[in-house]
């Protein structure tokens, strides 16, 4: 799967694509903040994107899930420690994975995910919750 990544903190944005990369991903980024995303956009097919909520340039990770929504009709999943500020946002995200947490989650979201969207019964990881209005 071709996934972009929107995370302003560097440790763990390497992370999570040192962990994609490792199970087969590629990926888009890291970008830092909502206008490095959107350039990468611009230049990249994607098919999932994973963004923080809190980015560097002051906009929300809900604002550019918004966008992404509507121009390339993929599934965004928030990455947060602020679940509330997500819930905002829920119409334009599959879902959210709740800092902190192990990189690990992400491959393991992601696979789920896949077999999701095959018709297949998912457990989700603890850590990740599904907006009903997105299934």
């Amino acid at each position: 799967m071709i996934v972009l990544v929107v995370e302003d903190n560097a440790i763990l944005a390497m992370a999570i694509l040192d962990e994609l990369e490792s199970a087969g991903h590629t990926v888009i980024g890291p970008a830092w903040s909502a206008s490095e995303a959107r350039t990468l956009l611009l230049a990249n097919d994607i098919e999932m994107a994973l963004i923080d909520i809190d980015l560097q340039d002051g906009r929300t990770g809900g604002d550019l899930a918004k966008e992404i929504k509507y121009s390339h009709a993929c599934p965004v999943i928030f990455t947060t420690g602020q679940q509330h500020m997500a819930e905002a946002w829920r119409d334009y995200a599959f879902g959210c994975l709740e800092k902190p947490f192990d990189p690990k989650i992400v491959t393991t979201t992601i696979n789920a995910f896949e077999q999701n969207a095959e018709g297949h019964k998912i457990d989700w990881p603890y850590q990740f919750i599904q907006y009903a209005n997105n299934r």
